[in-house]
């Protein structure tokens, strides 16, 4: 996905959250920056000129800076617009809660290419959020399976709502497209219960090396969501399928 493209689709979905924008400030900002999030940084020289781009948010001291990849760029697009002391914008997308766009603006404090490609801003004391849908996703730890051209791939369900989730695949695994549909299979060995979650590709994004993809169920989908819900527990992070009650016990 371009970064144009990229930016489309997130004006899109901030358009249709029926939500108004919220500001968080203070020591819970860290808990909307994800680690491994993809991240669009619009750049702006001293002179005005724009450059957008995405990287990757790679992590925090969280305490003073947040540090991201350099993107691979020419060397003269780098030195022009990667320089210490410049303004920029930062968004990405975080998916606590109800799901929002994170941003902030900042600048470039420290910028290194050896021996890690990498740049740093400011951790801010501020954020905007903008909500991407009107539910809350719970995360989840769930393995689950999807057939692609008669081979079976393995998922690792992110996130679950009733209307929707979000599954991640291996770098290797086929893509998937926009509004191609899908059907996830869930199995708990443990439980004997098996589950469909059957609906379309809405999203997709990269969260480290992994692809990451979000699904809007259909009317049978929805009805399996809720059903997986009355068979899973909170573990104190995240939701995972109940272990079966044992004969005697």
């Amino acid at each position: 996905m371009s970064v144009s493209t990229q930016a489309s689709s997130i004006r899109q979905r901030i358009m249709a959250s029926p939500v108004q924008e919220t500001l968080v400030q203070g020591l819970p900002v860290l808990d909307y920056l994800l680690h491994g999030s993809e991240a669009m940084i619009e750049l702006t020289t001293p002179i005005g000129q724009n450059h957008a781009v995405t990287t990757t948010l790679i992590g925090s001291d969280r305490q003073r800076y947040l540090y991201f990849v350099l993107p691979e760029l020419p060397a003269y697009q780098r030195d022009r617009f990667f320089v210490e002391g410049y303004r920029l914008s930062v968004s990405l997308i975080s998916e606590r809660g109800n799901g929002a766009m994170v941003a902030f603006p900042s600048q470039i404090e420290h910028l290194m290419v050896r021996p890690l490609p990498l740049f740093t801003v400011k951790l801010p004391n501020q954020i905007t959020l903008y909500p991407l849908r009107g539910e809350t996703r719970y995360p989840v730890s769930l393995t689950g399976s999807v057939m692609v051209t008669k081979r079976q791939i393995e998922v690792q369900l992110r996130d679950l709502s009733i209307h929707g989730c979000s599954f991640s695949t291996s770098a290797l695994a086929p893509t998937f497209t926009n509004e191609q549909p899908i059907m996830l299979r869930l199995e708990s060995a443990g439980l004997g219960q098996k589950f469909l979650l059957s609906g379309t590709i809405c999203n997709q994004r990269r969260i480290s090396s992994s692809p990451v993809y979000g699904v809007r169920f259909d009317r049978e989908g929805m009805r399996h969501s809720q059903e997986i819900f009355k068979w899973l527990r909170f573990d104190g992070s995240q939701m995972v399928f109940r272990e079966p009650v044992r004969q005697g016990a």
